[in-house]
């Protein structure tokens, strides 16, 4: 879980490992390469069709995407702006991990200013 966001990140339920395990499958079978690519709406759509009880909203979706790959479900499995897709190439899993990298830098850099903030303000160290 993360602090103050507690109802969207709580742990994966018993339910939403189900419905990782058949994403996971669907990954696999149908969105392989860019031109597969399929959005989190789409996604969001699908999971309903499928079972009235799979409604979820965009972050637990994502819970559920970071489950995936941190169990290893599904292989390098990438999100760009048009989808989420798996891949085969190379250059495809760099660019992503690199723009993961950046990322997890940009939150660094804010987390690092606020701490600057919050010791010139309330005259105290972190």
């Amino acid at each position: 879980m993360i602090t103050n966001f507690e109802q969207l990140t709580y742990e994966v339920t018993t339910m939403e490992k189900e419905i990782a395990s058949y994403l996971a499958k669907e990954f696999n079978k149908n969105h392989r390469g860019k031109d597969n690519s399929i959005t989190s709406s789409k996604i969001i759509k699908m999971l309903a069709r499928k079972s009235r009880k799979w409604k979820m909203s965009d972050s637990r979706l994502r819970k559920i995407i970071n489950y995936i790959r941190n169990e290893n479900l599904c292989n390098c499995l990438i999100a760009t702006s048009k989808g989420y897709y798996t891949s085969s190439k190379e250059q495809d899993v760099k660019i992503y991990m690199k723009s993961l990298a950046q990322r997890a830098n940009e939150i660094l850099h804010v987390r690092t200013a606020l701490s600057n903030q919050y010791t010139k303000r309330f005259k105290k160290k972190i």
